[in-house]
């Protein structure tokens, strides 16, 4: 892991010498280059996706950073939070295999428009109108059936664009994403909370959420294009559909499990998924119920790790030479980690700089881990069955989730809230050397050709770099 280090200061520190140091003029000149050459020549349907979805994220940063707390005030009890949250992953499930197969069968714009307004419109009225806690639980599960779009968006941000610029996509991804909380959006939310209370401030941005997730499917319903298969498809009855769709989940886990890298790939997107869940959940539960934060001040909180992200985006990630970025792999783990270690040992420490100090390791883990581990992720599935190898890996990550995720919340609840920071510190340090494994199998092959060849992958022997491919005609 020390070696990441060295090859960030190297590669980052190279340039930035020569910014400061040898043409100093040039600095401001080169960076809004290099930041133009992030956004352009992506595929118009990763462009819609991406300029769709930050409708979302308008009333997203100024609620989501209560969500946790608004559901706790509707009467959910803090150990059922994760608990349900948890069981929500069994619907998730389902999701993932329906979507996956509904992506390949009737389109990418089709299945992404129907599951959002399933997901993203039921629960935002759900919880705009929310007079009790059952709203609030079944705000949770129809959540959960985002699982089915999420494929389909998964494929609309990589499909066109080659895999060295699929780093790129998750750039812009984040970028422009910020926007929202870029504007101070983040500090308007914690306004309201504290002017209004947190439940008549939730409940009116909830439902403007509900507005804005309308429009943004509108948009999507218009300018994706329409991608439904020309072939007319046989007509089969369910359990034939069953059937089929079986076969061909199981034809993509073995493709992708055949390839080096896939299961450390796999756990280790699994640890991450398993902390959205479960970590994700009670951060802000903890830094308010046990360290003493005042509520309103989550938003002061969001603000500076937006700040702190969009610096690692615009300065330091576009400092890293493209080529080499899968070299960085793991580092965002470091990061991460030394963001619980600060909550853990900061108990005594005024809590405001806490909080910001832990805030901002996180945010800088977050650019790490959006740009490059999830590029890594894509590529990792690489090929035709792209929908298929996404949604079953998904389906059984949550399968564990399932599992597991209501221990997380037991040991929150019921043992120590410290038991479950030392558990996610556990599974960071874990993370971190699964991705270096990544590391030494994707970055050979984008250093050297910019594609990802898996059947050259799979030929290599065993410790011996992929051959660069030849040039395609």
């Amino acid at each position: 892991m020390f070696q990441v280090f060295l090859n960030i200061l190297h590669d980052a520190g190279e340039t930035l010498t020569e910014a400061f140091w040898r043409q100093p003029r040039h600095l401001i000149g080169r960076r809004r280059v290099r930041m133009r050459s992030i956004f352009r020549g992506l595929n118009p349907a990763t462009n819609v996706t991406i300029y769709t979805g930050a409708l979302w994220l308008v009333p997203m940063a100024m609620v989501d950073q209560f969500s946790s707390l608004y559901l706790i005030q509707l009467g959910v009890g803090e150990g059922e939070l994760g608990v349900y949250k948890s069981l929500a992953q069994l619907t998730a499930l389902v999701g993932y295999l329906v979507g996956g197969y509904m992506s390949d069968a009737k389109g990418r714009r089709r299945t992404i428009n129907l599951f959002d307004t399933l997901s993203w419109v039921g629960s935002a009225l759900l919880l705009a109108v929310a007079p009790t806690r059952a709203c609030g639980i079944a705000a949770l599960f129809f959540l959960s059936l985002n699982a089915s779009s999420n494929i389909a968006y998964t494929c609309l941000l990589v499909e066109g664009n080659p895999p060295n610029r699929r780093a790129d996509v998750y750039t812009v991804l984040q970028l422009v994403n910020l926007i929202p909380s870029i504007l101070c959006l983040p500090l308007l939310g914690g306004y309201l909370v504290r002017h209004y209370g947190l439940l008549h401030a939730g409940r009116s941005l909830y439902g403007l959420l509900f507005v804005f997730v309308c429009v943004g499917i509108w948009g999507r319903y218009h300018y994706l294009p329409d991608d439904r298969p020309k072939a007319p498809l046989h007509e089969k009855n369910i359990s034939q559909t069953i059937q089929f769709g079986w076969g061909e989940y199981r034809a993509a886990l073995s493709e992708f499990f055949s390839r080096p890298g896939s299961r450390a790939m796999f756990c280790s997107r699994l640890i991450d998924e398993w902390m959205m869940v479960v970590w994700l959940t009670y951060t802000s539960v903890y830094m308010v119920r046990r360290l003493g934060l005042v509520d309103a001040d989550l938003s002061k909180l969001t603000q500076v790790g937006v700040f702190v992200t969009l610096v690692c985006l615009v300065w330091i990630l576009p400092s890293l030479p493209r080529n080499k970025v899968y070299r960085y792999l793991g580092l965002d783990q470091v990061f991460a980690i030394l963001s619980v270690l600060t909550l853990l040992l900061g108990k005594n420490l005024p809590v405001v700089w806490v909080c910001i100090t832990s805030v901002a390791l996180a945010a800088v883990a977050g650019a790490f881990f959006s740009s490059y581990s999830a590029a890594a992720w894509a590529n990792m599935l690489e090929g035709p069955r792209r929908a298929k190898m996404l949604a079953a890996s998904f389906a059984m990550m949550r399968l564990v989730i399932a599992a597991t995720g209501p221990l997380g919340a037991l040991m929150y609840a019921k043992v120590s809230p410290e038991s479950l920071l030392v558990l996610v510190i556990g599974l960071r340090v874990v993370n971190g050397f699964l991705l270096r494994k990544v590391s030494s199998v994707l970055s050979p092959m984008i250093e050297q050709g910019g594609e990802i060849h898996w059947s050259d992958a799979l030929d290599a022997k065993p410790g011996e770099s992929p051959s660069s491919p030849e040039p395609r005609v």
